[in-house]
């Protein structure tokens, strides 16, 4: 899914590419793709990938510490503000069966409020944002993000959910421009994705 994405982005092959990831897991995954990709066909770029979860932190952090590549940094935080989640997210949650309930997705977020490590600002424009995080946290995440893109900067979005989903939830804050759909199939691991400009 990642590669049939990235080959509808054109990237510039003169000037440095900075890639912001936010849900990089254990850091195995689309990080992953997004490196090989861009190692193929950018002479020079960045990932800095978010994980503010610290047992997904640390085995990010040591998987990427073992490849001794400059080119990518994970980093130990979450990329929203905390009023953000509160305003955002809370309102948006909605349960998914008998263990991922509204109940179950509403405590874990409030502990990250109480708890977690937010990012400040950041000292750079992202070309591209992957969002690949939690569900319902994505307008949080993006509202946080628009104070440092541009027009041109593409964000990619994994769409948990076509009916009630990422994208549904974050139109009702943002008017999504470019809107392409690309649809996964969850029976081989897939999910959908979005992406767009703001």
């Amino acid at each position: 899914m990642i590669e049939d994405i990235f080959s509808n982005i054109v990237l510039s092959s003169d000037e440095r590419v900075n890639v912001l990831e936010i849900g990089t897991g254990n850091g195995d995954g689309t990080t992953v793709y997004i490196n090989n990709i861009l190692k193929s066909r950018v002479f020079d770029y960045k990932i800095y990938s978010y994980e503010g979860i610290d047992e997904c932190y640390q085995k990010a952090s040591s998987f990427w510490n073992s490849r001794f590549d400059p080119r990518v940094e994970i980093i130990n935080k979450f990329f929203c503000d905390k009023q953000d989640i509160k305003e955002m997210v809370l309102p948006n949650i909605i349960g998914e069966g008998d263990v991922m309930t509204k109940e179950h997705y509403t405590k874990n977020y409030n502990k990250i409020i109480e708890t977690g490590v937010f990012e400040g600002d950041i000292g750079y424009t992202p070309d591209i944002i992957l969002i690949d995080s939690w569900r319902f946290c994505h307008p949080a995440i993006v509202n946080k993000c628009k104070k440092y893109c541009d027009k041109n900067t593409i964000f990619i979005v994994e769409d948990d959910f076509r009916v009630y989903g990422e994208e549904e939830i974050l139109k009702k804050y943002f008017n999504l421009k470019n809107l392409k759909r690309y649809d996964g199939d969850l029976s081989h691991g897939t999910w959908n994705f979005i992406t767009f400009n703001l």
